[in-house]
């Protein structure tokens, strides 16, 4: 054994974008199911969506992404609602509030990212916190992947950890699995039904 040799492993911090404006493509919807929330003190069901950053990539050259959590809620307060009115470059009528809005249909829309960054004990972290339309001139990109994924689905290959584990922490995932009814191969799964779009997301 040669006590001389030494081999170095050390993890490559992911970039992290300026605080700005960016245009991005949703790439990924996945359904995560019902977490209960300490802050609110509530159960609510909960959507990730995904977001290509036009004109970024990693190191690698494969697509920036960012994600962003919300309830399913279309209420005038709700980021939900003004992530899909940028992606369709309109207000929502009362009949989609009233009767729900197949989220499903906006994959592969583009709009504005209002992205933060800000120090965190790790190190710089960025945010997205908000949504705006594109300039009617503005080009649209296509995404180079996309994903929509419900509750009790097989979750593909490729979908980031985070959204791995809550997909396995949600109420529906937990009781489907304590009745062997559902692995992570998944099962047979349910969207929620237009109009079960609930009140203010969570967090």
């Amino acid at each position: 054994m040669n006590d001389n040799v030494a081999i170095i492993v050390k993890s490559s911090p992911r970039k992290v974008l300026n605080t700005g404006r960016y245009q991005g493509i949703l790439r990924g919807i996945y359904d995560v199911g019902t977490h209960y929330s300490e802050k609110f003190g509530k159960s609510s069901r909960r959507l990730v969506l995904s977001w290509e950053i036009v004109g970024q990539k990693l190191d690698d050259g494969s697509p920036y992404t960012m994600s962003k959590t919300f309830t399913y809620s279309l209420n005038q307060k709700a980021t939900l609602r003004e992530a899909a009115e940028a992606m369709l470059d309109r207000p929502l009528v009362e009949k989609e509030i009233r009767e729900g809005v197949n989220i499903a249909t906006l994959i592969g829309k583009n709009c504005e990212l209002r992205i933060q960054q800000r120090e965190t004990d790790a190190g710089p972290s960025a945010s997205i916190k908000g949504f705006l339309e594109l300039p009617k001139s503005a080009k649209r990109y296509r995404p180079t992947d996309t994903c929509v994924f419900r509750i009790g689905m097989e979750i593909p290959e490729g979908t980031p950890q985070f959204i791995r584990d809550m997909i396995t922490k949600s109420d529906e995932y937990k009781s489907r699995s304590s009745e062997g009814t559902v692995s992570e191969a998944g099962g047979s799964g349910s969207w929620p039904a237009e109009g079960e779009i609930q009140d203010e997301e969570a967090f």
